[in-house]
């Protein structure tokens, strides 16, 4: 019986934590075996709404991800539940973009160059699929030399 309550309390612990993170889980970049962090832009979570600039001016100034034209890269979420939605678009300055995948995979451009790219994750309610849990786009830049 001690043992069925502690494991209860454990679980009640655990999902409380799970529901007090307040602001939307990290996303990371991997070229190879290298990750790299990324800059949160706008988001809604847990019924709180952030919004920022673009991913062009949210990243001004900031150091690029040097890649190699053509190389495989690959968004990851830190969070226990996969993103319903995804969209990757590559932005400039302003706020014009270009739809570049809807999958966490996409090829590096060939062409040298600094590139912005911001990636739009969205969760949905499983009981009603046509509103948001949560959302967040992740901005970074990479630099094909």
């Amino acid at each position: 019986m001690k043992r069925l309550s502690f494991l209860l309390v454990v679980l009640l612990l655990t999902s409380c934590q799970q529901l007090k993170q307040a602001n939307p889980p990290q996303a990371v970049i991997m070229i190879g075996e290298h990750s790299y962090d990324t800059t949160v832009g706008s988001y809604c979570w847990k019924h709180i709404c952030a919004d920022t600039e673009a991913p062009a001016e949210l990243l001004k100034g900031k150091t690029p991800i040097i890649v190699k034209g053509g190389e495989q890269i690959k968004l990851q979420i830190d969070y226990q539940t996969k993103p319903d939605e995804v969209i990757l678009s590559k932005h400039v300055i302003g706020y014009d973009y270009e739809t570049v995948a809807e999958k966490s995979e996409f090829q590096a451009p060939i062409e040298k160059g600094v590139y912005y790219y911001g990636y739009s994750v969205r969760w949905f309610g499983k009981k009603n699929p046509e509103i948001s849990k949560g959302d967040a786009v992740y901005a970074f830049v990479l630099e094909i030399k």
